[in-house]
């Protein structure tokens, strides 16, 4: 999906028609969803939805948390019938820690790679992290990968492909 900034409006197409070959091809974004769901549910909607307060969703989604069968069951009726799913990135921030793991690795063409980066990514999601891979054919793509992964506030990397630059590493060690 490209960033939203990038996705091009029907104006630019040069069929001058409501349904445009390039429309019909560009990626689905915020912008180009339907009427209907033109930004995300929030949990302050499953809220109004359930006829509860913002901090009993929260509570309902935590499942170590003090609330009433009744209440919970309301708001997963309510999250169910908006369509809610939990902001993980909202709630990693909230708790201070993350649940990304980035992989830095080249050669997704090689069989080898490949089956490696596999097996890596189930061993990743069986402790119920979330990986990111990103692409490090060359040292320049690695220090651009390093850099945006730190700026995710990753919980670590995993290397695959070369090792980091020593800078970037110790700027990893020193935010924990």
């Amino acid at each position: 999906v490209l960033p939203l900034h990038l996705v091009r409006s029907s104006s630019s197409c040069p069929f001058r028609r409501a349904r445009c070959a390039k429309q019909a091809l560009r990626p689905l974004t915020r912008h180009a969803m339907p009427k209907k769901q033109t930004s995300w549910v929030t949990a302050a909607d499953v809220a109004r939805r359930a006829g509860v307060s913002r901090s009993a969703v929260s509570r309902a989604f935590s499942p170590t948390a003090s609330i009433a069968p009744e209440t919970r069951e309301r708001v997963m009726e309510a999250a169910r019938s908006l369509g809610y799913q939990v902001n993980l990135i909202a709630r990693e921030m909230i708790m201070q820690r993350s649940s990304m793991v980035g992989v830095v690795t080249a050669g997704f063409e090689n069989p080898l790679r490949a089956k490696l980066l596999a097996q890596i990514i189930a061993a990743v999601g069986r402790h119920k992290l979330t990986p990111i891979v990103v692409n490090a054919e060359d040292p320049v793509q690695i220090q651009q990968s390093l850099d945006m992964l730190l700026s995710y506030r990753i919980g670590g990397i995993i290397m695959t492909s070369a090792s980091p630059p020593l800078g970037l590493a110790r700027q990893y060690l020193e935010g924990e």
